[in-house]
């Protein structure tokens, strides 16, 4: 059975399901993201103690409706394994908060790793999870695309944050003349990092290795 979709062009095929693809993403994804992210926030309560039995039901039930609805506005309905991508950052900012009440760190110094290691920890899983959909499916993958991401991106990305923590400082106080350009040159390297480890160094339509 055809579909008045299917008579029209190539160009304007691929140009209606581009757009079916943005308006899922703008409404559904991303009021998913917010209402998981509500949920996450309440989630707190709960393990205070603070809530009842039904307010409980509520907010894992919001954070279940969330995590379908971005499932479906990103198009990974079907791909289970993204419900863990899609909790990453969540199961990090706990795990993190967590460890926080282990490890005797300063204020300054829980800054400083925590959100460096929210964004490592959920950054990698995303990766992962990606990355094995991607060869499941057969997509050329480049064969260092994943050691490139682990060893180049993520370290890139914490010394961004670092670096923009330390500006911080900087506005606040009255910096050395060598800070303000350790600071730039810190942001710069991290940047390059990243570009190298995504692959988006200048990126053009390069050959890439079949997947095994």
């Amino acid at each position: 059975m055809t579909t008045q979709a299917d008579h029209l062009p190539t160009e304007d095929r691929t140009k209606e399901a581009k757009s079916s693809s943005t308006g899922l993403f703008l409404f559904c994804a991303m009021p998913g993201a917010g209402l998981l992210w509500t949920a996450c926030l309440f989630m707190f309560e709960i393990f205070r103690g603070e809530t009842t039995m039904i307010g409980s039901l509520i907010i894992l039930l919001v954070a279940a409706l969330g995590t379908l609805m971005v499932l479906c506005g990103n198009g990974w309905w079907g791909r289970w394994g993204y419900i863990l991508g899609i909790w990453a950052i969540p199961l990090a900012v706990f795990s993190c908060l967590f460890l926080a009440e282990l490890l005797p760190l300063s204020k300054n110094m829980t800054l400083l790793w925590g959100p460096t290691y929210v964004i490592f920890v959920s950054s990698a899983i995303m990766h992962l999870v990606g990355a094995y959909y991607r060869r499941r499916d057969g997509v050329a993958v480049k064969s260092n695309e994943t050691p490139l991401f682990l060893l180049c991106a993520l370290p890139g990305a914490c010394l961004i944050w670092i670096a923009c923590l330390a500006l911080l400082r900087v506005f606040s106080g009255a910096p050395s003349l060598m800070e303000p350009v350790f600071i730039l040159l810190t942001a710069v390297f991290g940047t390059v990092l990243t570009l190298i480890g995504n692959g988006w160094w200048g990126k053009g339509d390069t050959p890439t290795e079949p997947c095994a």
